[in-house]
């Protein structure tokens, strides 16, 4: 500063991740009117350059630098439909197996109800586990594995 006037800029830092020149503003110093454009080079910035010098500063004015814009990436989702499904009154210590058959009623036959899971030991009273949704409609229920 001399005379009153913003005649350079000194960078004490580059920063990191600019891909466009950041905003610079000047704040306090008592004058009025002096602006600077940031320069860049590999993501960090290498100067400031005076655009106007502004006039009537009676002490240095803080340049403020704004930050790096953001650049937001994407990354594409896969959506998985799942089942939830939660047992309770289990007696901890026995093994259960998920099973489902596609038809309800008293005409299942025994072995009409297909695994569709692992079975899994119970370590407590209730259970909660989510599996892939199925495909077609189905009936699902717990069975006791000695």
């Amino acid at each position: 500063m001399t005379n009153g006037f913003v005649l350079h800029f000194t960078l004490t830092s580059g920063g990191f991740g600019y891909t466009t020149a950041p905003l610079v503003s000047l704040v306090g110093g008592g004058g009025s009117g002096a602006g600077g454009t940031a320069a860049i080079s590999n993501e960090m910035l290498t100067s400031i350059i005076v655009t106007n010098a502004g006039s009537g500063y009676t002490s240095e004015p803080a340049v403020i630098i704004g930050a790096p814009s953001i650049q937001a990436t994407f990354l594409p989702v896969t959506v998985i439909p799942a089942t939830r499904l939660d047992y309770s009154n289990l007696t901890p210590g026995l093994s259960y197996q998920p099973v489902a058959t596609p038809i309800l009623g008293s005409d299942v036959p025994l072995g009409g109800w297909n695994p569709f899971a692992s079975a899994f030991q119970a370590t407590s009273i209730s259970n909660v586990q989510y599996f892939p949704a199925p495909t077609n409609t189905e009936f699902l229920r717990l069975m006791y594995v000695p």
